[in-house]
């Protein structure tokens, strides 16, 4: 398996996960019949 060489750093990581909570709960941006 290949590293991922160009990820962000995350200076709050804290906020990061407060935010990837948050967008869970949107719905998909890519329809169904899109896929």
């Amino acid at each position: 398996m290949k590293k991922a060489l160009q990820l962000p750093d995350y200076l709050k990581p804290t906020e990061l996960k407060m935010m990837l909570n948050t967008i869970k709960v949107f719905l998909p941006i890519v329809f169904v019949r899109e896929a």
